[in-house]
C-alpha cells in the first residue's frame, strides 16, 4: 500500500547578526501527517506529529547551533479493535558548521 506524507513547518529568527543572544535564537514549529502504509481490515493506520523547537547559537562568530526539539505524535486508532499509540520525543543535536573547516592564521 502506498503512503503519503504531508508536512509544514515554520522558523522565526529576529536577527541572525544581532548583538543580543535572544535575537539570534531560532524558534521552530511544525506539523506532519501521514496516511500510513498499513491497512488492517480495510482501515488505514494514519498518524500525525506536532513539533516545537529551538536553535540555540553556539558562539558569536560561527553558524554552529545546539538544536532542541519536542514532538508529540499519535498513530493508529481505537475503533474496530485496533491499537492507538501516543508518543513524545525530545531531541538534542549539535550542528558544528564552522568549527571544523575554518582557516587558521598562524603568526
Amino acid at each position: 500500500m502506498d503512503q503519503d506524507v504531508y508536512g509544514v513547518g515554520i522558523e522565526y529568527l529576529k536577527n541572525d547578526r544581532g548583538y543580543k543572544y535572544l535575537d539570534r535564537v531560532r524558534y521552530r514549529g511544525g506539523f506532519n501527517y501521514d496516511n500510513g502504509y498499513l491497512a488492517i481490515n480495510d482501515n488505514q493506520i494514519d498518524g500525525y506529529t506536532l513539533t516545537a523547537g529551538l536553535g540555540l547559537p553556539v558562539g558569536r562568530a560561527s553558524n554552529s547551533m545546539m538544536n532542541i526539539s519536542y514532538a508529540y505524535g499519535s498513530k493508529g486508532q481505537i475503533q474496530n479493535i485496533l491499537v492507538k499509540e501516543n508518543y513524545q520525543t525530545i531531541t538534542v543535536n549539535f550542528s558544528l558548521e564552522d568549527l571544523w573547516f575554518r582557516d587558521r592564521k598562524i603568526n
